[in-house]
């Protein structure tokens, strides 16, 4: 679990949790969880920034063995250290920024 104790590390892949991504691929039935294969990928790429500096995405989907919740996992951009606020932008609309420590 990231916190101060344990924050982020820069150029490390993370996963992020988040709802409301809109559709995905290979749709569960409804309060089923997400199966492991094939993945639910979103149909839109979303974008990811961690202190105003684009994080990769390497996946964009409904979390495996999970339901209804998504899962992004992001490279950790070249930040330096502290606190840095997380945004996710998807289909144009950016979502309320959270904030994640980073080392």
């Amino acid at each position: 679990l990231i916190g101060t104790a344990n924050p982020a590390r820069q150029g490390r892949i993370i996963q992020l949790y988040a709802n409301g991504l809109g559709p995905v691929t290979n749709t569960p039935v409804s309060g089923d969880p997400t199966p492991t294969s094939p993945l639910s990928f979103t149909t839109t790429s979303p974008t990811v920034t961690i202190g105003g500096v684009n994080a990769p995405v390497q996946f964009s989907g409904l979390s495996p063995t999970i339901v209804g919740v998504y899962q992004l996992n992001v490279t950790v951009p070249n930040t330096g250290a502290g606190t840095r606020p997380v945004v996710i932008t998807i289909g144009g609309v950016a979502g309320k920024a959270s904030s994640i420590a980073v080392q």
